[in-house]
Parts: structure tokens; sequence; C-alpha cells
């Protein structure tokens, strides 16, 4: 039964409110609460930017659920069209942010799909990484 009331407290106004301000204050479980609440569209319009703004400060507190929904938020972003998630992908794993390891032959990979699909960051970043093999 408590799971249950806790998924229709989510999907409240109300519960959105009391979430956020728990988010606010920097509790761990109200931030991945709340980015899940934007990457589902329950009690808010799906968003899966916001729901990216607070899988980052959950996966600063070292979530490693927070670490992976950020990558498939960001996925799912690319996918719907935004080249610029690609970019983002390719930064997570060439400088190791959110927890992440380092790794650059990832990180090419998703900075060439998103140079394929135009964008101008990802281009760059392929461009200066060519440069300092040289």
């Amino acid at each position: 039964m408590l799971p249950y009331l806790l998924s229709v407290f989510k999907k409240s106004k109300i519960g959105y409110y009391k979430i956020k301000r728990a988010a606010n204050k920097g509790i761990l479980k109200a931030q991945l609460d709340l980015g899940d609440m934007y990457y589902y569209g329950n009690g808010v319009d799906e968003n899966n930017y916001k729901a990216i703004k607070w899988y980052k400060k959950a996966s600063s507190q070292g979530s490693s659920i927070a670490k992976q929904s950020i990558v498939t938020c960001y996925i799912l972003i690319a996918e719907n069209g935004d080249a610029n998630a690609f970019y983002e992908l390719g930064k997570i794993y060439y400088h190791g942010q959110y927890g992440f390891d380092i790794d650059k032959k990832l990180a090419i990979e998703w900075f060439k799909k998103g140079a394929m699909k135009g964008n101008y960051n990802s281009s760059s970043a392929l461009r200066k990484i060519n440069k300092s093999k040289l």
C-alpha cells in the first residue's frame, strides 16, 4: 500500500512542492524523486532537461542511480533530435563528469554522432582532440 500512496503523492501538485522544497535543501532522495517526476511527467510536465538538472545535483552527492539517469536523459534527448545532447554525452566521458570514468574512445564516438548531426560543439571538440594528437 505504501508504494502506491507514494506514487499518488508524487503525481500531485502538493507532492511536487514538498519534494521540490526538500530537493532544494539538498536531500538526495528528494533530488532523485524530483528528477524522476520530470523524467516520467508525474505531477509536472515531462521535461528531460529539468530531470537532468536534479539528477546532476543528486550525482554530486554520489548517487550512482542519478549518474546513470543523466546519461539516459541525454540519450533520449538526442534521439528526439537535439544534437547538442551528443556533445553533452561526449563531455561526460571525455572529462569524467558526474562520477563517470574517463573514456575518451566513447567520448569521441558521441562527439562524432553529434558532428554527423551538424552540432558545432561536437565538431569543435573533435578538432581539438585531433590537434592534441599531432
